[in-house]
């Protein structure tokens, strides 16, 4: 498969091309929703919709966009940012996940 047909690359780029914080909150809420429910149904490898790159830059694109969105104020939308970074750390690498004790701790 094309990479940029991937559903992880489509993510990114409505994520990069986002002119309103709502737009990146919803996209980064989808990418929440559908881990979800992939954990819900089970992991199964045909069915896996983000590569651990993708979930690795969805953990560090929404924890930073949180970090912004806290300097300039906006806590409600910052705190679901930060929601789905936690809610997916679980299931980056351990790279990301060694890095974010160092942040979080």
């Amino acid at each position: 498969m094309n990479e940029n047909n991937t559903i992880g690359f489509i993510q990114r780029n409505i994520i990069n091309i986002a002119s309103e914080v709502e737009e990146v909150v919803i996209a980064f809420d989808s990418i929440d929703r559908v881990m979800k429910l992939q954990n819900k149904f089970g992991h199964n490898a045909s069915m896996t919709y983000y590569s651990l790159e993708d979930i690795d830059y969805f953990v560090g694109e929404a924890h930073n966009r949180a970090c912004s969105l806290t300097f300039v104020g906006d806590a409600l939308n910052a705190e679901k940012l930060l929601t789905v970074a936690l809610n997916l750390l679980r299931h980056s690498t351990i790279h990301v996940a060694k890095q974010s004790r160092v942040i979080c701790f």
